[in-house]
């Protein structure tokens, strides 16, 4: 019985559609008797997530590889380091360098089996020179590639070049390993034993692991008002503002209009916009005050602390209309409005 799980494409595991006619095999799970199945079906889930998220994680990696190397000005070919760009690539620290197990393995077959004379073929002698003072391979089994660079040489661990269809397992241990931390700790860590896992790579992957989602410090709320101004019928209350429009007057008006005075019923949002040639109070108070004759003024009437606001000219205006009450909030903070 063949396992089509291994056969299907990203599509289809994310999304999947069920009117494909692919056809699937029943899967015959034998339990043993005393077991667990809510462990055994959770484990199967988590698989299945996990799988998901390497494909997801692989192609926005891909995507992002082809558009930072774009900006770069990078020649790529299906996303992969090309050996005769390579310097291209060294010179921009933030260049995403993927390399697939089949590019890795054609470098390790190169450096394995170098040319014997300078006479062999021109393209062939020029790859293994370059790849013999980019690259060396490590002493241990299996044998892995690794970075070759002069700062290189008294490290301990050898700065392996990892294939992208790993990156995500890799990326995952060392996550584990500094306690689910972000693209600082990451980095720190990945640093010391890996060539070409950098930090857009990090913060990529971060969007996919559960464990650093949840423990991300959430956003300051200090200071800011949570409950909301409620208003239940028209004319309860009041939002009033200037509106600077210094950088484009009104020329055929003598002296010019700079501002225009709003107020907003808070309820409905209908609004009630002004003329005003200069933010002195005497004007304000005076379009007040043919707005309240015309359509009545309200309980509360609210605005910022701006010094048109909080004159004696407005002020007097509650010895019209008794009722009416004006607040000030902070400037420039509209959190506490």
């Amino acid at each position: 019985m063949t396992n089509n799980l291994d056969t299907l494409s990203l599509d289809n595991l994310i999304n999947p559609n069920l009117n494909d006619e692919t056809n699937f095999e029943p899967v015959i799970v034998i339990i043993p008797p005393g077991a667990q199945t809510d462990n055994i079906f959770e484990k199967e889930v988590e698989s299945l997530e996990q799988q998901a998220l390497k494909l997801r994680f692989i192609q926005e990696l891909n995507e992002a590889a082809e558009k930072k190397n774009k900006e770069i000005g990078l020649p790529k070919k299906n996303n992969e380091t090309n050996l005769d760009t390579e310097q291209n690539v060294m010179q921009d620290k933030a260049a995403i360098r993927l390399y697939s197990k089949a590019k890795i393995d054609e470098i390790i077959h190169i450096l394995q089996n170098p040319p014997k004379t300078t006479t062999d073929d021109r393209d062939r002698v020029n790859k293994y020179y370059y790849c013999r003072t980019t690259f060396y391979l490590t002493a241990t089994e299996p044998v892995q590639l690794a970075k070759l660079k002069k700062k290189d040489q008294d490290r301990v661990h050898p700065r392996i070049v990892v294939a992208v269809e790993d990156m995500f397992e890799k990326c995952m241990e060392i996550h584990k390993n500094i306690g689910y931390q972000g693209t600082a700790g990451m980095s720190k860590e990945a640093n010391k034993f890996y060539y070409n896992i950098t930090r857009p790579i990090m913060t990529i992957f971060l969007k996919y692991s559960k464990d650093y989602q949840l423990k991300r410090k959430k956003i300051k709320t200090a200071g800011q008002v949570h409950k909301p101004i409620i208003s239940d019928h028209y004319n309860s209350r009041a939002q009033i503002d200037l509106v600077d429009m210094s950088s484009l007057p009104d020329n055929s008006h003598d002296p010019p209009y700079r501002y225009i005075f709003n107020c907003q019923d808070h309820l409905t949002k209908f609004c009630h916009l002004r003329p005003c040639t200069t933010k002195g109070a005497v004007e304000v108070a005076n379009h007040l005050y043919h707005i309240f004759c015309e359509f009545g003024a309200p309980i509360i009437l609210h605005s910022d602390n701006g010094l048109e606001f909080r004159n004696q000219v407005v002020s007097s205006l509650k010895i019209i209309w008794p009722g009416l009450q004006i607040v000030h909030g902070r400037s420039r903070t509209p959190t506490t409005q």
